[in-house]
């Protein structure tokens, strides 16, 4: 009987033990739920990248980014895809392996002669300036085409280094080095049949305005389109890799009545469409210059060592005579003081440029 009772007492001690085992493990697993959580929220905090100035800009889609700041899944494995089958050896979206091994990648949508497409012979004078910039410095540039605001927000992201030809306005979270590389002006285009000139804003009353998604005109054209975004008998925007390509077909076409851009970058997609004698210039704003740089990633810091390279570099291209090579090459005047094409055609200015390098023009 004794023993009996004895086995029932080390029963109960034994449940006892288990339960109490079980409620300490379940604490302890609480515990660590609790300050697991704390910690990623807190890395997720410190990682973030602040868009709030730029939160209206409008991407193509209905981007979570535009919301949250970060990108979805399928947005995430778009960048990646973006790449596929060009021959690099490299994933390009990985900072620390484009760090490591001194890779640069720098996009934007198609701006000749800035920055053309990315299988042409040119790759733009932009483009030229940055590889007459890094190269000596150990760096490789990747150059890729893609539309303006997914340009930009891959940069902003870290996806991609450099946004070419970027304003401050178009960018206002990425890193920018001192001197400008193009001063856009904003000139206006019209059918080669039109009467109408640009004689101050009250003369886009009754005319329809096409323009590019996410790009940086001037102030005042810039409020102009914000105003009447939504207004399809007022203004219409485009995206895509080529919309300067969509806009003067639309103008050709009587979809708009005005086209504005860069002169030069006009000029010379009308040209390379044989349509330049099927517009005509319209008048220049000279109240305000867009001041573009290649503005770079905040991300790592990465943006900020570019920058610096940018800034020395320029001067050196200067001082060298480099630039003006460059310029002469791309038919272009220097573009701090005017950002247009000369008279001469650039397919002329290119080959006269090569021409020039190879006679020893510059080192």
């Amino acid at each position: 009987m004794i023993f009996m009772m004895g086995m029932a007492g080390l029963a109960e001690i034994y449940r006892l033990t288990q339960t109490r085992f079980f409620l300490f493990a379940l604490l302890a697993v609480i515990l660590i739920s609790i300050v697991g959580c704390g910690n990623y929220q807190g890395e997720n905090e410190s990682s973030s990248i602040s868009i709030s100035s730029i939160e209206n800009v409008e991407f193509p889609g209905n981007s979570s980014f535009r919301k949250t700041g970060h990108l979805s899944e399928n947005e995430d494995s778009a960048f990646g895809a973006e790449q596929s089958g060009d021959g690099e050896n490299i994933n390009i979206h990985s900072i620390s392996r484009r760090i490591e091994e001194r890779i640069v990648v720098l996009v934007a949508d198609e701006w000749p002669p800035y920055n053309f497409e990315q299988n042409s012979s040119h790759k733009g004078f932009v483009i030229d300036v940055a590889r007459e910039i890094f190269t000596p410095s150990g760096y490789r540039i990747i150059y890729r085409v893609l539309p303006w605001t997914r340009a930009l927000k891959g940069t902003l992201l870290g996806y991609y280094d450099g946004a070419v030809a970027a304003s401050r306005i178009e960018g206002p979270d990425l890193v920018f080095h001192d001197t400008p590389v193009v001063v856009n002006r904003v000139s206006f285009f019209t059918s080669k049949d039109s009467k109408w000139l640009w004689e101050g804003q009250e003369s886009l009353e009754n005319q329809i305005l096409g323009v590019a998604s996410g790009y940086d005109y001037n102030t005042f054209i810039n409020k102009y389109i914000h105003d009447n975004s939504g207004n399809g008998r007022k203004v219409q925007i485009v995206s895509g890799e080529r919309p300067i390509h969509q806009n003067l077909m639309k103008l050709i076409n009587g979809r708009v009545q005005i086209v504005a851009g860069n002169r030069g970058t006009i000029n010379f997609i009308a040209a390379e469409q044989g349509l330049q004698h099927e517009i005509r210039f319209a008048g220049l704003d000279k109240r305000d210059d867009s001041l573009c740089y290649i503005a770079f990633t905040p991300v790592k810091k990465r943006g900020e060592t570019l920058a610096i390279l940018m800034n020395t570099g320029m001067d050196r291209l200067r001082r060298t005579g480099v630039w003006s090579l460059l310029l002469k090459k791309y038919g272009l005047s220097d573009s701090e003081a005017e950002s247009e094409m000369n008279l001469k055609s650039a397919s002329e200015a290119a080959f006269e440029g090569d021409t020039e390098r190879e006679n020893g023009g510059h080192e």
